[in-house]
Parts: structure tokens; C-alpha cells; sequence
């Protein structure tokens, strides 16, 4: 069994609710609290989710309070990546997108070495468990066509605002 920690604060957008395990951020929800916890029990080993601020979602908070205003643009905290083989190698990619600055899914998919699967990293950026720390935000389809967003179009182009972002 593993111990799964939660908390929630207040962002610009909304609440922002944060799942850890003892590795590290599993899950971001904006704006469904109850989602989180739906997610953390369908994909963690564990019974109970213990409401405090674990020591990582402490961190988590600071960092990501820091970059809504506009004061931080990478994130250091540790994450707990949770997906297939192909939705983290597409996380991963996403990662290494610098703030600022947003690609097309095709682009993504060209990254991986795998430039017919458009389509398929639409669908990892949508399955996305940690938004904003794991940048699916910065992913937009052809055209400047902003795509989905777990938290929301709204949310997405507040997170394209603040970053500034133009496509690469």
C-alpha cells in the first residue's frame, strides 16, 4: 500500500488541488477536488488519502504560487509519473518545453519520433495527471488552435498570458 497525500490553495483561476506519494506530485486537479480523488484512488495503490501538505505539496505550493506570478519558470519538485510507456515519453517531451514558448502536437509527436501520432499525443496531453508542472498548457494544435485543457480553455490561454508564449 501506498500513502497518498492531498491539499488544495487558492490560484488566480480557481482552486488548485495537489495529490503526492512519497516519490513525489502524482496529480493537479483545477477545479475538481473531487476528480483528484477519483484519480489518486483509481491509480495508486492505497485506501485512504491523507488531507495535509506533505512536504513535496508544501514545495509544490511555493513553486507553483511563484510561477502564477510570473516569478518562476521551471519547476524543481520531484514528480511521480503515473501513465503508460507512451504517455510518459510524451510527458517527458513536455518537460523539456521551454516556458514561454508553446509547440504543435505535431511538433510533439516529430519530437518522439513519432510524427504521424498527432492524434495520440492529443490524447497524453488530455491525460495529462499534473498540469501546469508537466506543461501540457504549452501544446496546441494546427493554426494556434488551443485545443482541450483538463482545467479549461479559459485556464490554458490564463497560463499562455502569463508566459507570454509564441509558437515555435
Amino acid at each position: 500500500m501506498e500513502t497518498a497525500y492531498a491539499s488544495s490553495f487558492e490560484a488566480p483561476f480557481g482552486t488548485l488541488s495537489m495529490g503526492a506519494t512519497r516519490r513525489g506530485i502524482c496529480a493537479i486537479s483545477i477545479n475538481d477536488r473531487e476528480g483528484l480523488y477519483r484519480w489518486l484512488f483509481r491509480h495508486l495503490d492505497t485506501r485512504e488519502v491523507i488531507e495535509r501538505p506533505y512536504y513535496v505539496i508544501k514545495e509544490a505550493e511555493v513553486e507553483l504560487r511563484r510561477y502564477l506570478r510570473g516569478k518562476l519558470e521551471q519547476f524543481s519538485v520531484p514528480l511521480d509519473l503515473r501513465g503508460t510507456d507512451f504517455q510518459k515519453q510524451v510527458w517527458q517531451q513536455l518537460l523539456r518545453i521551454p516556458y514561454g514558448e508553446m509547440f504543435s502536437y505535431e511538433q510533439v509527436a516529430e519530437k518522439i519520433g513519432r510524427g504521424r501520432a498527432a492524434r495520440a499525443v492529443g490524447a497524453a496531453c488530455g491525460a495529462n495527471p499534473i498540469p501546469i508542472m508537466v506543461p501540457c498548457h504549452r501544446v496546441v494544435g494546427s493554426h494556434h488552435h488551443l485545443g482541450g485543457y483538463s482545467g479549461g480553455l479559459a485556464v490554458k490561454e490564463w497560463l499562455l498570458r502569463r508566459e507570454r508564449a509564441i509558437l515555435i
